[in-house]
């Protein structure tokens, strides 16, 4: 339920996973219900979850990805239905509304689940029954660090005494999936700042209209990537990172000229300086 951006990290979950079987997709939008479909032709659409709940199909649980905003009114919803919930981090924006939702939950006998990844990561869990069996004694601190090695992460727990190392396999293709994510976010990190100070000195040499050029240049990117797609754009990393820094370029009045939202922007533009750091 909800078919935005985040159904493409999460549909990874379900794609070939012998376990789950997708009935149906739901968001109000039929561009996206379309375009959703063609990842699952056997799935039924609905605009709504009170569709879905009278078609009669039947429903073990929903994966929610609304807007934070409306995690409330749909989650209560949705177990009202009597339907298992997963729904994604943040849960919502005040305690009086996860209370709610928590008693939706216990009042119709339904599984809620709010989805942090790390609550199953297997570091973490080992590393809480460690400190749980007070075998190690008082622990004053702890330092985690994942390696790439081929011999499984290390989980360093720091105590009154020298420290101590455990090790814990890995299986599948995770570690050099992530290697290769953090190489990735490195070399775009250099390339967003190299980008940054290009435009900046093209803006130097030009300085007749500043506005007025770095608005037209953003312009002409983004109507470069409409005309590569039908219906709303899919923006690449290389999108982003220009649409981005062009962004700097200009006063944040001049940012209705974006086809995405200043918050958008001023996100795209915190993740690619955050990979400078990290």
């Amino acid at each position: 339920m909800g078919l935005g951006r985040i159904y493409d990290l999460n549909v990874r979950a379900y794609v070939g996973n012998p376990d789950v079987e997708v009935v149906a997709l739901v968001d109000p939008s039929e561009e996206r219900r379309a375009q959703r479909q063609r990842d699952w032709p056997d799935a039924k659409v609905f605009v709504s979850a009170a569709e879905l709940a009278v078609s009669g199909l039947e429903v073990d649980a929903v994966e929610v990805l609304l807007p934070t905003p409306l995690h409330t009114d749909g989650v209560v919803e949705l177990l009202g239905y009597g339907w298992h919930v997963n729904l994604q981090k943040p849960i919502c924006d005040d305690l009086a509304s996860a209370q709610g939702m928590f008693d939706a939950a216990r009042a119709n006998g339904r599984l809620l689940r709010v989805m942090e990844n790390y609550l199953f990561y297997e570091p973490l869990r080992k590393l809480k029954e460690i400190v749980q069996s007070g075998e190690i004694g008082e622990v004053s601190g702890y330092h985690m660090k994942m390696v790439g090695s081929g011999r499984g992460r290390t989980i360093r727990i720091l105590d009154r005494r020298p420290s101590r190392t455990f090790s814990e396999p890995v299986s599948g293709d995770y570690r050099p999936s992530m290697r290769r994510h953090r190489v990735s976010g490195g070399l775009w990190a250099f390339a967003y700042l190299a980008l940054r100070r290009l435009l900046e000195l093209v803006v130097l040499v030009i300085r007749s209209d500043r506005t007025n050029q770095v608005e037209l240049l953003a312009l002409r990117h983004e109507v470069a990537v409409l005309r590569r797609q039908l219906g709303r754009p899919a923006y690449q990393p290389a999108d982003r990172a220009i649409l981005a820094a062009l962004s700097r370029l200009l006063p944040r009045s001049r940012w209705s000229c974006f086809s995405v939202t200043p918050e958008t922007l001023l996100a795209w533009h915190r993740r690619l300086v955050a990979r400078r750091w990290t």
